[in-house]
């Protein structure tokens, strides 16, 4: 047993999820640090993390200042990794708010760039760089860093928002793309940022932002410029002042771009205070060349579009609404755009929530709603508990009874409001009037004047019926305040006919006016911009290639980047080890696509074999995907999945997210998706769906239904006896759920699919099965509008329905439906017919004895009953 082996001596630390002790190996007789899982039963997630540390902190294995892991052993019920023990303290404690000496500063300083510089070099982010996890041995001047958590092999990841309770250490040190709220994605420069952080610290004794909140403190991180150093402590000026501010710069592009440049810099200001015992001005940065091709992730030729945006905002509140649509062909830069709003709203406490509609995914209704405002819900969970407390209060009183069509639709609702009551049965009209209301009334709530809130919907184009309804009846709402509504879409696939076209003119008949922004392509000399920006050369010198590359893009940003990246692939534009050079006159010869799919397709089909049929596989499943699920897909282990796709994510094909993992455009999507032919979509979308469904328990299903579906509903005919009968009723299922929540067009496609697989005699061998599925499919239809084809199918049920009651539900529905279309005679008159089967007759002429005789019979019938009794009287 690992607990007999190591012998704890003391504990160092104790947390939610880990305690780290200091120890002795009985064995080798060795000082060990044992870091376990806290916790009598941790849970697997733990587990994995802990795993996954050990893994990383073994690929780092050799790098001089990375503690030397030894062993992953069980350790109660969970495990625990043990390491090498230094001795020494953790630099938080050797600092404890009083500077260090100047010179010992920049030893420790060098000794951390030299192990950066190593760690990088074998493609690794750190990601965590903060005084807590670095161990310093202020005799031997030994450092060491500690703690790979939630380090990364990926080149670039995309962050969440990180203000959540328990990451206050951390939020201190991360970098402003780390916040999750910067248009930017995570590179290895955000552990340049966070250095920074840390020898301000060492410098000072004091950090350089210290907030009363998290917010607040990502608002310092994101926008408030930095001290310098020497303004506190004076022998911390000259050049140190630059690098620190070097290090601190907002954007990644100002930093460092190597950890040799900065160890450069730091050495130079070492020997300067030992030999003169002053640090004076020296040019920095001079050593700091980076040969990795990186395009600047800053907007080019945006400035105007962003002040009106950024205006916009700013007008949002004292009951002022705006609402944006913001429009323009794939890759042309929308959302880029529309993130640039994240610094004002985090400086005014506001929310910012965003949600996308999938090309892949256009039968799940209101995802891309759903999407947002569950992040606002996480949002909301994050905070204090006094905080979720006035949000619980506020949506109660905003849903009333009717709870339970928020949590069944954003099921993280229910850990702020609790569980709530079943819901009352109602007609189909009465239902879709109950959910619009209710969901309208809680979206309504969610903003206000002192807490703004800007609702982003990405593509619009590929939006559901049901979507477009619910947001006409947010954006008309005349009690909604605080709202910035901001709509993206493709103008080029949207004509006449589609029905965003109907929802923007309904809008204006009824008094509202959006903002419209049109999103243009860049011009030859904004691209200049960005190609000089790149190769750290003069815009006179790069006119030429930028002009050969808008000619090919028509100033497509999406275009230009990429277009950009296979020139450097195709080592057409390199660096020679001094500076960035190209050959113009090979470029204009080369043969390149002016198609981005094309040269998309072209890229990925160049990748390594088996990274390349990853890649194919994981196309099938849309925007987003999981390794976990790959591969179970492919039959591999989740660190082989995600080792094979490291290429993918190195040539910007695909990107890490906070929970999963994502192909960075849809054209990105759309390309590989190309790639798999006719019938290996079929096979590989039977293959996905019935692994997701193995893998799916009970509990699961109901959540992970419509992602299971729209695998299996691509490849019925491949489907076995069995299997026929559990995707019919998985079908019917969904279908039923969508006509809860009122989204009646994507029901009549999940009941659709569940007809097909239907058997010939199903009417005598599956008669409830069938009589239930076509009667729902009847119900969506008619509630679609589609009266014509409901009309015919409630035909077909009379002909076929058995029972008398099951007669009295269809023609329940056909007299709704006549009611609808102002066709009451018609309606009455299959109502009398009915009213006839149950012995119920009516006179052909009524006079006022009828009426008496009706009242008196009635009378008799609830004589001496209870509500409750009466209630469940059946007619």
């Amino acid at each position: 047993m690992a607990e007999q082996r190591y012998k704890i001596e003391k504990e160092l630390y104790s947390g939610a999820r880990t305690v780290i002790y200091r120890g002795r190996d009985e064995q080798s007789q060795k000082a060990v640090v044992i870091k376990a899982l806290a916790g009598e039963y941790p849970e697997a997630e733990e587990t994995r993390a802990l795993e996954a540390e050990y893994a990383m902190a073994k690929t780092l294995e050799g790098i001089e200042g990375v503690t030397r892991v030894l062993d992953l052993v069980a350790w109660g019920n969970g495990k625990a990794m043990v390491m090498e023990d230094l001795g020494g303290e953790s630099l938080d404690k050797a600092v404890d708010g009083k500077p260090l000496g100047t010179e010992e500063a920049l030893a420790i300083a060098c000794r951390i760039a030299g192990t950066l510089e190593a760690i990088h070099g074998r493609g690794v982010m750190y990601k965590d760089m903060k005084p807590h996890n670095v161990i310093v041995d202020r005799k031997s001047g030994k450092v060491e860093i500690v703690d790979f958590g939630i380090s990364s092999a990926y080149s670039r990841e995309e962050q969440a928002d990180s203000a959540k309770k328990g990451l206050e250490g951390t939020l201190a040190y991360i970098s402003p793309e780390q916040t999750g709220r910067m248009n930017r994605s995570v590179d290895w420069r955000t552990d340049f940022y966070s250095f920074g952080v840390m020898l301000f610290e060492m410098l000072t004794g004091k950090r350089p932002f210290d907030g009363a909140d998290a917010l607040e403190l990502v608002h310092a991180h994101m926008a408030k410029q930095a001290p310098s150093p020497s303004s506190i402590n004076p022998e911390a000026g000259g050049a140190l002042d630059a690098i620190v501010l070097k290090l601190l710069a907002k954007n990644a592009e100002d930093r460092y771009q190597s950890a040799t440049g900065l160890l450069a810099d730091l050495l130079t200001a070492l020997e300067m205070k030992r030999k003169k015992g002053k640090i004076e001005d020296f040019a920095i940065g001079t050593k700091d060349v980076s040969m990795k091709f990186q395009i600047p992730e800053k907007l080019y030729g945006r400035e105007k579009e962003t002040e009106e945006l950024l205006q916009l905002f700013m007008e949002v509140g004292g009951g002022q609404n705006r609402i944006v649509f913001v429009k323009g062909p794939g890759g042309i830069g929308k959302s880029a755009l529309i993130n640039e709003l994240y610094k004002p709203i985090t400086a005014r406490r506001g929310y910012f929530v965003s949600g996308k509609f999938d090309q892949m995914r256009r039968n799940i209704p209101y995802s891309a709603i759903i999407q947002a405002y569950s992040l606002l819900v996480k949002q909301i969970l994050s905070q204090s508990e006094d905080v979720i407390a006035g949000w619980r209060e506020r949506i109660l009183k905003a849903v009333g009874n009717n709870g339970k069509i928020i949590t069944d639709v954003l099921p993280l609702v229910e850990q702020i409001i609790g569980k709530q009551a079943e819901l009352a049965e109602l007609g189909p009209q009465e239902s879709q009037n109950r959910f619009n209301h209710t969901f309208g009334s809680f979206v309504g709530m969610c903003s206000s004047a002192q807490s703004p809130l800007v609702l982003v919907i990405d593509d619009l184009q590929w939006s559901d019926a049901a979507s477009l309804h619910l947001l006409k009846l947010l954006l008309t709402d005349r009690e909604v305040q605080g709202l910035m509504f901001i709509g993206l879409y493709r103008d080029n696939e949207v004509d006449a006919s589609h029905q965003l076209t109907s929802t923007l003119k309904e809008l204006k008949e009824e008094g509202v006016v959006p903002w419209d922004v049109t999103v243009r392509p860049l011009t030859a000399a904004e691209i200049n911009r960005l190609v000089s920006d790149t190769l750290k050369r003069t815009e006179e010198s790069t006119k030429k290639l930028s002009g050969m590359i808008e000619q090919k893009t028509a100033g497509n940003p999406f275009f230009v980047h990429e277009l950009f990246r296979q020139l450097y692939h195709d080592k057409l534009v390199a660096h020679d080890g001094k500076t960035w050079v190209f050959d113009e006159a090979k470029i204009s010869k080369a043969s390149i696509t002016g198609n981005v799919v094309e040269l998309l397709a072209k890229k990925i089909s160049e990748l390594p074999a088996d990274t390349l049929e990853l890649v194919k596989v994981a196309s099938c499943f849309g925007t987003r995907f999981y390794a976990d699920t790959l591969a179970q897909i492919v039959g591999k282990s989740e660190d082989e999945v995600a080792k094979t796709l490291l290429p993918a994510f190195a040539d910007g094909l695909l990107i890490k997210q906070e929970t999963g993992m994502g192909f960075v455009h849809d054209r990105v999507l759309e390309a590989a998706y190309s790639l798999v032919e006719g019938d290996a979509k079929k096979q590989l979308h039977y293959k996905i769906g019935k692994a997701m469904l193995a893998g799916t328990t009970d509990d699961e299903l109901d959540e992970k239904l419509i992602a299971i579906l729209n695998q299996l509903n691509q490849a019925l005919d491949l489907l076995s006896g069995d299997e026929k009968q559990k995707v019919l009723e998985l079908n019917l299922a969904a279908g039923k759920k969508a006509k809860a929540s009122a989204a009646y067009e994507a029901a009549v496609g999940f009941l659709k699919y569940g007809k097909k697989l239907l058997s010939q005699n199903c009417w005598i061998e599956y008669y409830d099965q069938t009589f239930e599925i076509n009667i729902n499919l009847g119900e969506c239809l008619f509630l679609c509008g589609k009266f014509e084809d409901a009309d015919s199918l409630f035909s077909i049920l009379l002909e076929n329905a058995r029972e008398k009651y099951d007669r009295a539900c269809i023609i329940k529905l056909k007299i709704d439906m006549y009611a609808g279309i102002n066709k009451f005679v018609e309606g009455i008159l299959i109502g009398k017919k009915l009213l006839k089967e149950y012995g119920i007759i009516f006179p052909k002429r009524t006079s006022l004895l009828h009426l008496i005789k009706g009242i008196i019979s009635t009378g008799r019938i609830l004589k001496n009953k209870k509500e409750e009794q009466i209630n469940s009287l059946q007619v």
